[in-house]
């Protein structure tokens, strides 16, 4: 997808928590485990 090429060509502008907000983001869509919300609710 676009915002995966978007975040490699900006890696260097972006901040480490504005990535890891990022990361988690994708996490949240594609991976739903059971207890996930506990975990992201933390």
């Amino acid at each position: 997808p676009y915002i995966f090429q978007y975040t490699l060509d900006n890696t260097k502008q972006l901040s480490v928590p504005h990535l890891c907000s990022i990361i988690l983001s994708f996490a949240r869509l594609n991976f739903q485990p059971s207890g996930s919300e506990d975990f992201f609710n933390m």
